[in-house]
């Protein structure tokens, strides 16, 4: 069969579609979070393959649009655990909420590596990707305070569960900006604070998600502000900007939505099976990012001072 001038396979010889494989289907290394390098990726990667003989039916946004129910689905389990009449079927609960916030993130790193294995990226994609993140993270959040309300009625534990959850999305934004930035300065262009504006471009046909995307909109150029701040000076190109820059991204890789994800999924497996440590673990491993906000912090205000002094 020969290759129509549409396909990504032009110009490669023989003709034909190009062969399947995890370092195609993956981002660069350096913008890619451990957990989800070497688990979740890998994971969506064998997911992908089993489905590749219906890929014509598949497209990222679906894979999304799976993702994001699996992650409400979680959410929901977890308030179905909070119920009077659910006591006995807490555990199994909480367990459900686990497995399916981990095909939930499954299913996230799942369309990205579709797009780039078919070639199928939209606009369209990519707000979908961001607001799926946000209704995911909200739903789990919200339904895991009321799971902890009903199994542990006590008056500061939605205090903790929203500081949490706060500092949790800082950290996250932070990744994001940095890996935006660190693409940016690779790439030679201007550099600039990145402006959330996924609510400015929703279809009307996705309204529904706009509290979800409000959530981000408002909370993401705050995060930045306050974990990041300005932007380079200057992007002169200069080997010592992109060193600066590449340390800052080193850093801010273990800052990301994965890693917070798999804090959170383990976290509900230690509350199956044991509740009394796993409020302290949560806690204890969203503080534990506080070491690679302040690197990154300090490494990216470095690589600004080195840039205004090579202009």
């Amino acid at each position: 069969m020969t290759a129509s001038p549409t396909d990504d396979t032009v110009g490669l010889v023989p003709p034909g579609p190009l062969p399947w494989s995890f370092e195609r289907a993956t981002p660069n290394p350096i913008v890619d979070e451990p957990i989800n390098r070497w688990l979740h990726r890998r994971l969506a990667y064998a997911v992908l393959v089993l489905c590749r003989p219906f890929a014509a039916y598949l497209s990222p946004n679906l894979l999304t649009v799976i993702g994001t129910l699996l992650g409400v689905a979680s959410g929901a389990a977890l308030v179905m655990g909070a119920q009077p009449g659910a006591a006995a079927q807490r555990t199994e609960l909480t367990l459900i909420a686990a497995a399916c916030l981990v095909l939930s993130v499954v299913f996230d790193c799942s369309d990205g590596m579709f797009a780039r294995l078919t070639g199928k990226s939209s606009k369209l994609g990519m707000i979908l990707d961001g607001a799926s993140d946000t209704i995911v993270y909200t739903s789990v959040w919200l339904g895991l305070a009321v799971h902890l309300s009903a199994a542990a009625p006590m008056p500061w534990l939605w205090p903790i569960a929203v500081i949490t959850a706060l500092v949790s999305f800082t950290q996250i934004a932070s990744f994001d900006q940095v890996k935006n930035r660190y693409q940016k300065a690779m790439a030679g262009e201007h550099d600039r604070v990145m402006a959330a504006s996924v609510g400015s471009a929703l279809p009307p046909s996705l309204s529904f998600m706009r509290p979800f995307v409000w959530i981000y909109d408002t909370l993401y150029p705050l995060s930045v502000r306050s974990m990041i701040g300005a932007p380079l000076h200057h992007n002169p190109g200069t080997e010592a900007v992109f060193a600066a820059v590449t340390h800052t991204m080193r850093a801010a890789r273990w800052l990301g939505l994965g890693l917070h994800m798999a804090l959170l999924y383990t976290f509900l497996v230690l509350l199956a099976f044991a509740p009394h440590a796993a409020l302290p673990y949560l806690c204890g491993g969203v503080l534990a990012f506080t070491a690679p906000v302040m690197v990154t912090r300090w490494r990216w205000r470095r690589a600004i001072q080195i840039s205004a002094d090579a202009a």
